[in-house]
């Protein structure tokens, strides 16, 4: 399963019926997951900003899922840790 990279900043917020934290690994933070109830009523997927030393962002996306069907999750690459996750939701 690929995952995809962009380096443009996200602009999310809060959604609704949906929460979101971080996935640890080895003792840090290495990943995210996102999920929604039935009431959010949109398609989610979590959304993470790894830093890789040094100084170096990027941020990457889990799967597509429907509300109510569990967690959207996503891990950064190798060596890199994860700052920020976010609930991403169709504009």
């Amino acid at each position: 399963m690929g995952t995809m990279v962009f380096s443009a900043a996200p602009a999310q917020a809060y959604y609704p019926g949906c929460d979101q934290g971080f996935l640890t690994a080895e003792g840090a933070l290495r990943g995210g997951w996102a999920r929604c109830g039935t009431s959010a009523g949109v398609q989610y997927q979590a959304m993470i900003r790894c830093e890789h030393f040094p100084y170096r962002i990027t941020y990457h996306y889990g799967p597509w899922k429907y509300p109510g069907t569990g967690n959207s999750e996503v891990w950064c690459p190798s060596g890199a840790g994860a700052t920020n996750v976010w609930v991403n939701v169709p504009d």
